[in-house]
This record gives structure tokens, C-alpha cells and sequence, in this order.
């Protein structure tokens, strides 16, 4: 997300929908296919890949913030709520259109009247369990960061039934 990428575009005037896909790589090509589905039908889509966001003046300090962090406590430095604040800030600044979030290692809190969609392969809560063979080290705070953000979507797609049955369990 650069700050170009960050500048509000003129509203359309044909009508037609307009939505923002927010992602940080390609999501192991569901990306691509999201986004090439969507503009088939007519559908603008913005994208706002944050992959560099951790180099940009808009995420460098979050992602150092949450590098220290994670240096001291053992978890990865994008599973901090230092991180999640990052992305946050950045989100913030988009361009008022519904948005749809590309795996939830982008979590972060969404302003409650924005709608949104978040697609994932896995939540960080279901493979937080040391008995789980996919178990993954989220800091705590950033675990409390994706359920508000799982909470908040309007829709929540999932890649397989235990991923569907954890969000289940969680409520």
C-alpha cells in the first residue's frame, strides 16, 4: 500500500460496483482469481497488495514496533498486535468501499460501518492449539485482533470444514 495507491478516486458515474481487495501476496493464486472473477462482471476492483507495507513510511514503524516485540516474546512478527495496528492505520485511509481481506494474518480493526469480507485458508485461533499438527504462534493480543476482525466481517469464507467448525466453536 503506497501512498499513491492510498488517494481517493473519484466516485463512478456509470454506477457500477466498485470494491477493494486487500492482500499481502498472491494467497497461493486465490487472489488472482478473486480479482480476475470479480472485473469479469463489470466489477472495479481496487487492490492493495501489503506486501511492501512493512518498507513503506506507513507500516515501517508498526512492523519494528512488532519486530521487537516478537524478538522478546518468540512469535512472528507479523502475528503481533503491533502489526495489527499497522495495518489498521493503513486501512483507514482507503477509499470508502467495501473491501475484501485475503487471509486474516491481516487482521486488524475495521471501522464497524465498512462492510468487509475475509477469506482465508485457516484462522490463527484454530491452529493455536499445541496438540494441532498446524499449530501456529500467535501472540495473544494479535488472537484477540482476529477474532474482533472475524466478528466484524460481514461474511467469513473458509477453505475447509475444521476451519468452519473452529469460527463455529468460537462463536
Amino acid at each position: 500500500a503506497s501512498s499513491d495507491t492510498l488517494m481517493e478516486r473519484p466516485p463512478r458515474q456509470d454506477g457500477a460496483a466498485r470494491v477493494g481487495v486487500v492482500q499481502l501476496g498472491s494467497f497461493s493464486g486465490s487472489t488472482p482469481s478473486v480479482i480476475g472473477a470479480l472485473r469479469a462482471t463489470g466489477v472495479e476492483v481496487l487492490t492493495y497488495d501489503f506486501s511492501s507495507l512493512s518498507h513503506s513510511p506507513w507500516g515501517f514503524a508498526g512492523r519494528c514496533r512488532a519486530w521487537l516485540r516478537a524478538a522478546r516474546t518468540g512469535y512472528p512478527w507479523t502475528r503481533m498486535p503491533e502489526w495489527s495496528d499497522a495495518i489498521g492505520r493503513v486501512v483507514a485511509q482507503l477509499p470508502d468501499v467495501p473491501l475484501i481481506f485475503m487471509q486474516t494474518v491481516l487482521a486488524c480493526d475495521v471501522d464497524p460501518n465498512r462492510p468487509y469480507v475475509v477469506m482465508t485458508d485457516r484462522v490463527g485461533a484454530e491452529r493455536h492449539s499445541d496438540t494441532s499438527p498446524w499449530a501456529s504462534s500467535s501472540h495473544p493480543g494479535w488472537l484477540e485482533s482476529e477474532l474482533r476482525f472475524l466478528a466484524g466481517a460481514n461474511h467469513v469464507f473458509v477453505m475447509g470444514p475444521t476451519s468452519a467448525d473452529a469460527l463455529a466453536d468460537l462463536g
